[in-house]
């Protein structure tokens, strides 16, 4: 978010809905500030997941796609002979 202080009353709105540091107005007084309320609780309900909530999507969309992810770390000789030099 940017440095910008919000000065009328739209502004706090959209400032608090994209994350800056701002409180919204407690009541609102317009039907548009109605639907920017609406945006901002929201976006409070969404809340932010937790590692774990993350490794748990990615593996399951994993699982369903059937995608399979190894790691094998080469050994020095299989090193050299890709790289054509020798390690120590």
């Amino acid at each position: 978010m940017s440095a910008i202080d919000p000065l009328t009353r739209k502004e706090q709105y959209l400032a608090y809905a994209g994350g800056g540091n701002v409180s919204k107005p407690e009541t609102p007084l317009t039907r548009e500030e109605e639907y920017l309320n609406d945006i901002c609780e929201r976006l409070d309900d969404i809340g932010t997941p937790s590692a774990e909530d993350i490794q748990g999507a990615v593996d399951a969309y994993l699982d369903e796609n059937g995608v399979e992810i190894g790691i094998r770390i080469a050994t020095n000789e299989e090193f050299e002979e890709a790289f054509g030099f020798e390690c120590e």
